[in-house]
């Protein structure tokens, strides 16, 4: 029993590993794609915002689909639907910018359903005693995706020259999430039981005792540093670039910080410290948005020596915060 519940916690880690694998090859150079086929801020922020909308309905609307059915089937269909995703930029090619909200909702819904459904089989696979083992091996698999995916895809669109690397880049997200999706059929179906409240969430954060009143709290701060900053931070470390195998060096140095950080984090924020150090990190985590600005008006003038410590503000703080 103990063995096939270690095998089904290396099976969510494969799938997870490979998933943040496809993300990363191809969504760092996503919004660079838009931004060269037509240079408009508001069209990438609409993207964002199309992506926002389709991820939350997507939560609470497939919330009872995952409560009461088949959760697998949730994680499969969110990989399924990202590779629909890059097999539809693939087939409109330069046509893609004029779809920009079609394009958001679909990327929105795969984002929602994956990690709707992946959250809840992780709690229910791991428990309190190797939960944060779990963490740390997630931690390390994404930073490793983080540091030879972008850098292997920045390689590619600058050797091809611009629009057949990109195209080679999405056609390798689109394998990876197919691979993703044939492994996730060696995962158990997980059991279903009770019923799912519509209505719950604005109960609980109505009753003035709910824990969840602050933790939504901080995810509406969250869920600003998102939507409203993050999604922008390659772009213009592209725009000051101007070479996309900058932005890869950019991404992998970020996520050799992030490798280092996650380790830290692991083996000296214990449970009993957690709490404690919630508001230090959430203060890290915005000093970022001041470095992202100045060295968007610098240019990003001394761009070589300049993005490594860049790069360690935004890192360390995100996964201090993950943790």
């Amino acid at each position: 029993m103990k063995d096939s519940a270690h095998k089904q916690e290396v099976l969510l880690l494969a799938v997870n590993g490979l998933c943040s694998l496809a993300s990363v090859l191809a969504g760092t150079f996503l919004n660079v794609y838009l931004w060269k086929n037509q240079q408009n801020f508001a069209m990438i922020g609409w993207f964002a915002v199309a992506q926002q909308v389709a991820v939350g309905l997507s939560f609470w609307l497939g919330g009872k689909w995952v409560k009461e059915h088949n959760k697998m089937n949730a994680l499969r269909l969110g990989l399924a639907v990202s590779g629909l995703f890059y097999l539809l930029v693939l087939w409109l090619g330069n046509r893609a910018v004029h779809y920009i909200w079609p394009l958001g909702l679909v990327l929105g819904i795969a984002i929602g359903l994956f990690w709707l459904a992946y959250n809840i089989v992780y709690f229910e696979i791991t428990d309190a005693g190797n939960r944060d083992f779990f963490n740390g091996w997630m931690g390390l698999l994404g930073s490793f995706t983080g540091i030879l995916g972008p850098w292997v895809s920045g390689w590619i669109i600058s050797a091809l020259h611009g629009e057949r690397g990109y195209r080679l880049v999405f056609l390798l997200s689109l394998s990876i999430y197919g691979l993703a999706v044939v492994l996730s059929f060696f995962l158990k179906k997980r059991k279903s039981e009770g019923a799912y409240l519509w209505m719950e969430p604005w109960r609980e954060l109505h009753r003035k005792s709910s824990a969840w009143r602050p933790a939504a709290a901080a995810l509406v701060f969250q869920g600003l540093r998102e939507g409203v900053f993050s999604f922008l931070i390659g772009l213009l470390v592209y725009i000051a670039a101007k070479q996309e195998s900058k932005l890869g060096q950019f991404a992998l140095i970020t996520s050799a910080v992030a490798l280092v950080s996650y380790w830290a984090a692991g083996k000296w924020f214990t449970p009993k410290l957690r709490s404690g150090d919630a508001c230090w990190r959430h203060s890290a985590g915005c000093s970022h948005y001041t470095a992202s600005l100045e060295c968007q008006l610098r240019h990003l003038a001394d761009y070589g020596h300049r993005h490594l410590s860049f790069s360690s503000i935004i890192y360390a703080a995100d996964d201090l915060k993950r943790l």
